[in-house]
């Protein structure tokens, strides 16, 4: 079980990906925009992050980059959603773990999810 942070400013989806995570047994908990996210990481242990590239304020690039500098989140797990190729490298390139295209296929997430969530564990002593 792992605890995922969604971050999308669209209900509809953060609240398909949150039922996904906890089919599968997961804790899924959910920000609708950049500045909650950080605020959430920095007063809560999370395993991993999804990140839309639609957000407000910080961009999702903007973001990853704010949480690849702050001590303890330099390889918390980040997979980012997109609709484009280039929202989608413009993220890998900021730190993103992973990069999923928009639509999402649920079960595709999840096994990426499955794929990083132990390597979370393994560096979580760092947070």
């Amino acid at each position: 079980m792992a605890t995922v942070v969604l971050c999308s400013q669209l209900p509809v989806l953060r609240r398909n990906l949150l039922n996904s995570l906890e089919a599968n047994g997961h804790v899924g908990l959910e920000v609708d925009g950049s500045i909650a996210l950080v605020s959430l990481c920095l007063k809560r242990k999370v395993d991993l992050i999804v990140i839309d590239s639609e957000l407000d304020y910080l961009s999702a690039p903007n973001t990853i980059r704010c949480l690849r500098v702050t001590k303890g989140y330099e390889t918390l797990p980040i997979v980012a959603l997109g609709h484009t190729i280039m929202q989608l490298h413009e993220a890998m390139a900021a730190g993103a773990n992973r990069a999923i295209a928009k639509p999402i296929e649920t079960s595709a997430l999840m096994q990426v999810v499955d794929l990083l969530v132990p390597r979370a564990r393994a560096f979580s002593h760092l947070r």
